[in-house]
C-alpha cells in the first residue's frame, strides 16, 4: 500500500490549485519547447507560427485533463507534454514528405 506523503506528492488530483495551474502553464512551456525543437529538425510549414501555439495549448490541454480525471501522475503530463509534439511533427513531416 502507498503511502498518504506518495499520493500527495505524485498524483495531482490531490495537489492545491495554485499548483495545478503551474504545472499547466509548465507543460504549455515544454510543449512550446518540444514543437520549437521538432520543427528545427523536421520543418513542416502548415506548423509555424499560431499554428504551433494553439497546438501547444491544445496538447497540454488534453494531457492535463487526463492527468487529471483519471489521476495519473505528473511524471506522466511532463512526459507527455515533451514527447508528443515532437512525434506528432515527425510524423507530419514523414507523411508529407513520403507523399501520404
Amino acid at each position: 500500500m502507498q503511502s498518504f506523503l506518495f499520493y500527495q506528492l505524485f498524483y495531482i488530483g490531490a495537489w492545491h490549485p495554485v499548483l495545478l495551474v503551474l504545472l499547466f502553464l509548465f507543460g504549455f512551456y515544454l510543449a512550446e519547447l518540444s514543437f520549437k525543437k521538432a520543427l528545427a529538425k523536421y520543418p513542416v510549414e502548415s506548423l509555424q507560427g499560431y499554428k504551433r501555439t494553439i497546438n501547444s495549448i491544445f496538447f497540454s490541454t488534453l494531457f492535463f485533463a487526463m492527468s487529471y480525471v483519471f489521476n495519473f501522475n505528473f511524471i506522466f503530463f511532463i512526459s507527455s507534454c515533451i514527447a508528443l509534439p515532437y512525434m506528432t511533427t515527425r510524423k507530419i513531416n514523414y507523411q508529407i514528405t513520403n507523399g501520404y
